[in-house]
């Protein structure tokens, strides 16, 4: 499947580790670069070439911490991998480098719903204030604070002229060696699809 199949633009974790836990020797002798704090590649898609791919990224911040970000996004760019990994296997071949491959990962995802869907919510709405220089604007957007049991931290809602725009930000643990794409972005996308709503086509032919 393709990010686009969910209704999604772009997919980023984010992750934080103690450089004790990062094989880094191994991870040099893969990837046949020399010692430096940043490492990063772009990995174009086997199963969608030219539609999307990703982003990987690893620093080391300091004696002790370090940083992993990975991205997935639409994209018609180009990228020519001359070996793998590819996007789709990407973050199992970095995990494979972790002693312990099981993080908490800080999650960022936006959702693109054209002109066919709309938000359960009522937007945009008149903005009531005492501003003069406000006076007459509309709220086109809103942010929801999701309840503490879920994995969703919190949603930014936008209504405009070309569709709904629902930027998102998310904690959970992941296992980076059994990451599969297509399941983390039903994790995610699951209570998104529950706050819009598929408009129904008005049937306008007269009767005769």
């Amino acid at each position: 499947m393709s990010i686009k199949d969910f209704s999604c633009e772009l997919l980023e974790l984010e992750f934080e580790f103690p450089r004790e836990n990062f094989n880094k020797e191994a991870f040099l002798a893969d990837v046949k670069a020399e010692e430096k704090s940043t490492y990063a590649w772009s990995y174009g898609s086997i199963k969608n070439p030219n539609q999307m791919h990703a982003h990987v990224a690893i620093r080391f911040l300091n004696e002790v911490k370090g940083a992993l970000r990975v991205a997935f996004h639409v994209s018609d760019t180009e990228v020519k991998d001359t070996r793998p990994p590819y996007m789709e296997d990407c973050v199992q071949w970095i995990g494979s480098f972790f002693r312990s491959d099981e993080m908490f990962a800080e999650i960022h995802a936006v959702f693109l719903f054209d002109k066919s869907y709309s938000p359960l919510l009522s937007i945009p709405f008149p903005l009531i204030t005492e501003s003069k220089e406000l006076s007459g604007s509309m709220v086109s957007g809103i942010m929801i604070e999701f309840p503490k049991r879920t994995h969703i931290r919190r949603a930014v809602i936008q209504k405009g002229n070309e569709g709904t725009i629902i930027a998102v930000t998310a904690r959970r643990k992941m296992k980076l060696t059994a990451f599969d794409l297509d399941t983390e972005l039903s994790k995610i996308a699951e209570p998104i699809l529950k706050i819009v709503k598929k408009e129904e086509i008005k049937n306008d032919t007269a009767r005769d």
